[in-house]
């Protein structure tokens, strides 16, 4: 389903959803694992909605071995990501805020494998990565778990 991200738009149409989700850095010997989305080929940490009947951590564990073929195991938080100027639009006519929690994750197990979510997925050297074609969101995300490897950002009040 295609999807168009609003930042601090006053365009934007108004939300009519939250839902969480939960996305994975992890990186491996200096690279780090990443996908181009199906649905607006932008590049992106793995990661995915929560389902029912699943906890936050499962949902990523899950979502990445979905998209990349990958086996992790989550050892800590990036952050917290709330901010309700990021809209998520989709071609059904849900609008969502942001809601992200983004986990600190290893390396398992696994070969990188493409989904129909994921039609790339890269071991992306860290100096490459800010040069994709990611959302803005992404690259805050991925920006702070690099420059904050022991700290968890929390959104302002």
């Amino acid at each position: 389903m295609p999807r168009i991200d609003w930042h601090d738009d006053p365009a934007a149409p108004p939300v009519n959803s939250l839902v969480p989700a939960a996305a994975a850095f992890v990186e491996r010997d200096g690279e780090i694992l990443l996908i181009q989305r199906s649905d607006n080929g932008k590049w992106s940490m793995p990661g995915g909605t929560l389902e029912f009947g699943e906890s936050l951590t499962t949902c990523v564990v899950r979502e990445t071995l979905e998209e990349t073929g990958i086996h992790i195991q989550c050892t800590g938080l990036v952050g917290v990501f709330t901010d309700p100027l990021h809209r998520v639009e989709y071609d059904n006519g849900e609008v969502r805020q942001q809601f992200a929690i983004v986990y600190r994750a290893t390396y398992l197990a696994g070969e990188l494998t493409r989904s129909s979510e994921s039609p790339r997925v890269e071991w992306v050297p860290r100096a490459r990565a800010s040069a994709l074609d990611m959302d803005p969101s992404q690259q805050v995300r991925i920006a702070w778990a690099i420059q904050h490897p022991s700290a968890v950002r929390i959104d302002p009040a």
